[in-house]
């Protein structure tokens, strides 16, 4: 494992006289720490933030929307949402994934059908940015994560983690749909989330350098 320091946190962050609010990884509370902070505690605690597992999927459908209407072929863009809690979940690919992931919400809530729902869902999960970005909200970019990721790329460790649990997203959808009494999601809506991360999953890992 390669952590370097670059120039500028050599020559002006040898010590650090700042105040850090960071989540604990162990407990999920937050701790202050406050006065002099070293280099090497700021190292320990991203690698933490590197060696962590993510938490196995879980999903909330549309979440404060509606899922959809109920067809023959079931709820109609519940499978939009759930493609998109997929991406959000596993927060691979940083802000470009993140945009993407809207504009995929947006046009498979239109490919059902629904383009005036399609604006509407899309205008408020941009609205909700700031939210699911940059604070610790179950919705935020990178949920299934024990820490609040921002936009930051993911090291392979953290990929490897993602691999490891992408068994739990289909129990993750039949879990929510079991429980609202829903059909289960087609072979082809299966198909599709599969497709969802196995692109994510394709993000090419960030070198562990702390910077």
């Amino acid at each position: 494992m390669f952590l370097a320091l670059s120039h500028n946190m050599k020559v002006n962050l040898l010590i650090l006289t700042i105040l850090i609010s960071t989540k604990a990884l162990a407990g999920g509370e937050y701790i202050s720490y406050a006065g002099v902070v070293d280099i090497a505690t700021l190292r320990e605690l991203k690698v933490n933030e590197w060696r962590s597992e993510i938490n196995p999927f879980s999903t909330d459908g549309c979440s404060d929307f509606m899922d959809g209407p109920v067809t023959e072929k079931g709820y109609e863009w519940l499978h939009c949402c759930e493609q998109h809690d997929v991406s959000y979940w596993s927060g691979l690919g940083g802000e470009s994934a993140h945009d993407q992931a809207d504009l995929e919400l947006k046009q498979c809530v239109v490919d059902a059908g629904y383009p005036t729902y399609a604006n509407l869902i899309y205008s408020a999960v941009i609205a909700a940015r700031p939210f699911n970005t940059y604070t610790n909200v179950s919705f935020r970019w990178g949920y299934g994560w024990p820490f609040e990721l921002d936009h930051s790329p993911l090291v392979q460790a953290q990929i490897d983690s993602v691999k490891k649990m992408s068994p739990s997203v289909v129990d993750g959808l039949l879990k929510y749909r079991t429980a609202k009494g829903y059909p289960p999601p087609t072979p082809e809506q299966l198909d599709a989330t599969n497709q969802v991360l196995q692109k994510a999953l394709e993000t090419p890992a960030a070198p562990e350098v702390f910077e």
